[in-house]
């Protein structure tokens, strides 16, 4: 005859079973903690190669927001995706990832109102918005979130604190930083800046995804930079890519070492004295009668640099610049250029 229970030892049993309950909660944690940690450190270390493709945000988008949309409709949310005919060049996997990052945030923070995703135009970038009606972020933390293991003061204490640590790694990848603006109670917008991609050149064969792996391809290279040091180091990398490097500390050196335009020109944004990266690729370009691709390098995160860049119509890279991501901006660059070439010979051949 089964013996009945006494009360301690039901206790006992119960306190036994939350114990079993935590420890499982503790291992699952720790489990998502080092797979985090992997992934940057992975991003860190150049593990990840960018695969820079044609994307239409309006897929993108779409895919995005069928994915958060019962999160949203659970909590009472409106979710809006506006439609857009925008093209960028971008690995697809690493701006999906920084997406979804993002809309997740905005679900989890907003209580009330609506998240939106959608894009304006700014001159000759695209600017890919995710916006919510959210709790926001106190000006003092907008950039000490996206640090690792920190969480804004008005967020709650769910998650790693790990999220927004990604999402910076890997838009720096992309080529791009994120642009946070903020106002607490009433919600926050998250952006990237990318150049437009023209239709026609998007559905381009030409155009096809191109793998920077082992190198960039062949070609000539001009970088501009007032420190000795980081044109020695640059020259080096670009060398075991396979390219012929040509460096010059200002615009004036540069025009003498280079009488005729490179593939690609990749310009420090601040160089001795008053002189300006832009400035000196313009007055380059000027000299040369053409503007080859540029990427222009600097470590301010800022109107004024994105301005310069948009000027030159490049690519804007932080410092320090991941090597993955400037070897995948510089393989879509000369593959771009080789083409347009191509194409100007074969016009002016039919024309």
């Amino acid at each position: 005859m089964p013996r009945a229970c006494s009360g301690e030892e039901v206790s006992g049993q119960a306190a036994l079973e939350r114990l079993v309950a935590d420890l499982d909660g503790s291992i699952v944690a720790a489990d998502r903690l080092i797979r985090v940690l992997l992934e940057i450190s992975k991003l860190d270390s150049g593990g990840v190669v960018p695969v820079p493709e044609p994307m239409a945000l309006d897929q993108l988008f779409e895919d995005v927001a069928r994915e958060f949309a019962l999160q949203a409709q659970a909590k009472g949310l409106r979710l809006k995706r506006v439609r857009t005919d925008a093209w960028v060049l971008a690995d697809r996997a690493l701006l999906t990832a920084v997406l979804r990052n993002l809309m997740s945030n905005a679900v989890r923070y907003t209580a009330e109102g609506g998240v939106l995703i959608g894009v304006r135009r700014r001159g000759a970038d695209v600017l890919i918005c995710i916006h919510d009606t959210g709790r926001g972020i106190a000006p003092d933390d907008i950039e000490r979130i996206f640090g690792e293991f920190e969480r804004g003061a008005s967020t709650d204490r769910e998650g790693l604190g790990l999220g927004l640590a990604i999402v910076r790694r890997a838009a720096r990848l992309l080529g791009v930083e994120i642009e946070t603006t903020s106002s607490l109670g009433r919600g926050s917008r998250f952006a990237l800046a990318f150049p437009v991609l023209r239709r026609e050149a998007a559905l381009a064969p030409r155009l096809a995804p191109v793998r920077a792996t082992a190198g960039v391809g062949e070609g000539r290279v001009l970088v501009v930079d007032n420190d000795p040091a980081v044109l020695a180091a640059t020259a080096a990398l670009l060398g075991k890519w396979g390219l012929d490097v040509t460096c010059a500390a200002s615009g004036a050196a540069a025009a003498a070492a280079m009488r005729q335009a490179p593939d690609i020109a990749i310009m420090d944004y601040r160089l001795d004295g008053d002189e300006r990266g832009d400035a000196a690729y313009a007055t380059l370009c000027e000299g040369w009668g053409q503007r080859p691709p540029a990427i222009l390098l600097t470590a301010e995160s800022s109107e004024e640099t994105e301005a310069a860049a948009a000027r030159m119509g490049a690519n804007r890279l932080l410092k320090p610049a991941p090597p993955a991501a400037l070897r995948a901006l510089m393989a879509t660059a000369l593959a771009q250029g080789r083409e347009a070439k191509v194409q100007d010979l074969a016009e002016s051949a039919t024309g």
